[in-house]
């Protein structure tokens, strides 16, 4: 059986400016890390996901205060706890590479059911 589900989304902003590629991929593949060992959001691989590095405007302070926006699908909420779990292993994977940092991370759902449309479903292990 097969459900469709929206995929978590992780938009961190204000990194620092002078991140290259590297740093972005270590960035992404820690946030992957910290989502994947909590197993009520389903993700298992670097498609399970959307990461956002939104290019920032205002290049004066970045990379002192972070800001991490989660949004997850409501099939998330199997478990009790899930969204400050999620919060709490993102928030630290971001501070373990920005240790002198201001790391917020702020975490919603959206509901499948209502105003949510996808191309591609996916299929949950039940």
């Amino acid at each position: 059986m097969t459900t469709t589900v929206g995929k978590p989304v992780i938009e961190i902003s204000l990194l620092p400016a002078q991140w290259g590629k590297d740093q972005f991929k270590l960035c992404f593949d820690e946030v992957l890390e910290a989502v994947r060992q909590i197993r009520a959001t389903h993700v298992r691989s670097k498609d399970d996901l959307i990461v956002l590095f939104p290019t920032d405007r205002w290049e004066v302070g970045l990379g002192t205060e972070i800001v991490i926006k989660i949004d997850l699908p409501n099939s998330c909420l199997t478990e009790s706890g899930v969204m400050n779990e999620v919060a709490d292993r993102v928030q630290l994977a971001i501070q373990r590479l920005l240790p002198d940092a201001y790391v917020q991370c702020v975490v919603s759902v959206f509901e499948i059911g209502r105003g949510f449309m996808s191309t591609a479903p996916r299929a949950v292990a039940k």
